[in-house]
């Protein structure tokens, strides 16, 4: 089983294809960018696909939100090993602490520096 897609989970269509490109040195590499406008489509596809090795994780957006999906996801015996980096325009202290706490590997605010994505993707996918 070899788990090497990121999936995306961003209800912003402008987002995803932003990250298209800033994934593209990952694409190169053997690695599929898949997205999820939801966590509700996230859950869904990674219950039934084995292959996704890395979440990138927004947290406002409709039907279940970015927090919602973690906590399900991190209850979940299949899921709960698979690395969540939070990308969010929100990001104070607080949110950055709970995102940690949660279960999250990483939490980046937008607008982030694609180095500090990367490194951060490089480590949750243990490519330090």
């Amino acid at each position: 089983m070899s788990r090497d897609t990121i999936l995306v989970v961003d209800d912003s269509r402008l987002l995803q294809m932003s990250m298209d490109l800033i994934l593209k040195p990952y694409k190169k590499k053997g690695m599929s960018v898949e997205f999820a406008s939801d966590g509700n489509q996230a859950l869904e596809r990674m219950v039934r696909d084995d292959t996704i090795g890395l979440v990138l994780l927004d947290l406002n957006m409709p039907s279940m939100s970015g927090w919602e999906f973690l906590a399900e996801s991190r209850k979940k015996k299949l899921l709960e090993h698979i690395p969540v980096i939070i990308v969010s325009v929100e990001g104070d202290e607080g949110q950055r602490k709970r995102g940690i706490e949660e279960g999250a590997a990483a939490f980046l605010t937008k607008p982030f520096e694609f180095d500090a994505l990367h490194k951060e993707i490089s480590a949750a996918l243990g490519q330090e």
